[in-house]
């Protein structure tokens, strides 16, 4: 299953969900469900909340990173949008809500959807516990937290606490604070045309580490524990680093010559 996202092909909501988003005030609008600035649609394999940035009030957030949740920024359109993307294969389907097998299963909808609204406010759901960590270690297969491609090792962090549920790669683990203007324009935009092409992840500069780091997690503050939504964001994420690592170590390291930002332009591909 790809985990790319944000594919040319809006499908109809699947029935099952209707009445669920109902329930939560949202109204069917063609292919889709609104509610006040809020849309939800069916992607391909993917589920998507998004809103315009901006709208009823809505901070335009430029630093995703370290927020509760899977909300971003996705600066391709116009305008701007944020979006929450969900596995539809992590959603439990008809007949599955009273024969889930714990945690290994998928999860409820309307669960995967207080998620989403809370996080949309900034905060997880009030009575949200983090999962044990015996148990998230059990859902890491061997190898699954170290990424290496093309000479490039990252090795993933999984952060876990009594308010926190994220996993988090380093992209480039120090960034020179004499990076010319035009190396960090572009190193900038690679970050945000993955965090608009790859579903789940945020890619983004920290802003709290020293030195400066780029960064690509995946945050499940508040979502409800389930494997399946956990193995697709980890797998995401590796895919995310496979896609980033060598450009992006390019782009930061001021003594490989690239003639285009030399010259102050962008690079050529």
């Amino acid at each position: 299953m790809s985990p790319e996202a944000h594919q040319p092909t809006e499908q109809a909501v699947p029935a099952y969900l209707h009445g669920a988003l109902r329930k939560y005030g949202f109204a069917r609008r063609g292919q889709s469900f609104c509610k006040d600035t809020l849309a939800f649609a069916a992607d391909g394999r993917w589920l998507l909340l998004s809103e315009e940035v901006g709208a009823r009030g809505q901070q335009d957030y430029s630093r995703d990173l370290g927020r509760p949740g899977l909300w971003k920024t996705i600066r391709g359109g116009t305008p701007p949008r944020r979006v929450f993307e969900l596995p539809a294969w992590a959603v439990a389907g008809p007949g599955e809500e009273n024969n889930l097998d714990s945690e290994s299963g998928p999860a409820l909808f309307p669960s995967l959807l207080d998620w989403a609204l809370e996080t949309r406010l900034g905060h997880p759901p009030a009575d949200w516990q983090p999962p044990a960590a015996d148990l998230v270690r059990a859902w890491i297969p061997p190898g699954g937290l170290t990424v290496l491609t093309r000479g490039h090792l990252c090795q993933v962090e999984s952060l876990l606490g009594a308010d926190r549920w994220a996993l988090r790669a380093p992209i480039v683990r120090q960034l020179s604070d004499a990076l010319p203007e035009p190396r960090s324009r572009a190193l900038a935009d690679l970050a945000a045309e993955a965090q608009q092409h790859w579903a789940m992840v945020r890619v983004g500069v920290s802003d709290d580490t020293n030195p400066a780091a780029l960064l690509a997690e995946v945050d499940f503050t508040g979502a409800p524990h389930c494997e399946l939504l956990f193995s697709a964001g980890l797998n995401v994420l590796g895919h995310v680093v496979a896609w980033l690592a060598e450009t992006a170590s390019v782009l930061s390291d001021p003594s490989i010559e690239i003639a285009s930002l030399a010259a102050g332009g962008d690079p050529k591909p």
